[in-house]
């Protein structure tokens, strides 16, 4: 029998009206992270994702269009900065229905 999932016990909260679920890949994590606004490398490592540029290549081998730029983030280097690129999904209508479908889907739909 299938187990309903504990909504307490859910790992981030509602992000426009799609409930994240504690057995969802971490693509899945990413993607709901990117569908609510935008990440860099650090801030992925923050949430479990240690290489953000592949989770990256396998959302966009998906169909799902992501855009990115590069950005100076503060570092202890010589220079004080490193360069890192930052990623958010393209606002696109099409693109957007599919970024919903793919989260309903890893959520087992609903």
């Amino acid at each position: 029998p299938m187990k309903t999932p504990d909504p307490t016990k859910a790992g981030s909260s509602a992000r426009n009206g799609i409930e994240s679920s504690a057995k969802q890949t971490k693509a899945a994590e990413i993607l709901m992270e990117l569908y609510a606004g935008s990440l860099n490398r650090f801030e992925a490592e923050r949430k479990g994702d240690h290489c953000l540029n592949s989770t990256i290549a396998e959302l966009r081998g998906k169909g799902i269009q992501i855009e990115d730029e590069w950005e100076k983030v503060p570092s202890r280097g010589s220079r004080g900065f490193t360069n890192v690129k930052r990623y958010w999904v393209k606002s696109e209508p099409g693109n957007l229905e599919r970024v919903r479908r793919m989260l309903e889907t890893s959520q087992g739909g609903e």
